[in-house]
């Protein structure tokens, strides 16, 4: 199941990593949905974090040879999202839709830890 030429952490590890990651994504999300006014520093750490989940979910598609089905969600979601001031203009509806996917795509990142968990102690 793992790319066999691939050196690194185990995927159910980077899997793990991903879902902390984008529980951190969505904390960002809400938190800047709800400040008053967004500093500036702020805009840059959350475009830094798109950068690095999108990064790790392509690792992980790489690293699956493709078994991390998610990769198109997290990044329909990243296009969603494409700044906090951007999402800060947004409806209440897009804020629904945002946390809807983002929750629909969250335990499909879970379940995978839980299967490459699996496979990893059966090889």
């Amino acid at each position: 199941m793992v790319l066999e030429s691939y050196v690194g952490p185990p995927p159910h590890e980077l899997a793990k990593e991903f879902v902390n990651m984008w529980r951190a994504y969505r904390e960002a999300v809400e938190e800047g949905i709800k400040m008053p006014s967004l500093p500036e520093d702020k805009e840059n750490r959350f475009l830094m974090m798109k950068s690095q989940i999108i990064q790790k979910s392509r690792v992980l598609v790489i690293v699956t040879e493709k078994k991390w089905g998610i990769h198109d969600k997290v990044r329909n979601i990243m296009n969603m999202t494409q700044s906090l001031d951007f999402v800060r203009q947004e409806s209440q509806i897009f804020h629904d839709n945002f946390r809807n996917q983002w929750h629909d795509s969250y335990i499909q990142a879970s379940k995978s830890v839980a299967v490459f968990e699996k496979d990893f102690v059966e090889e």
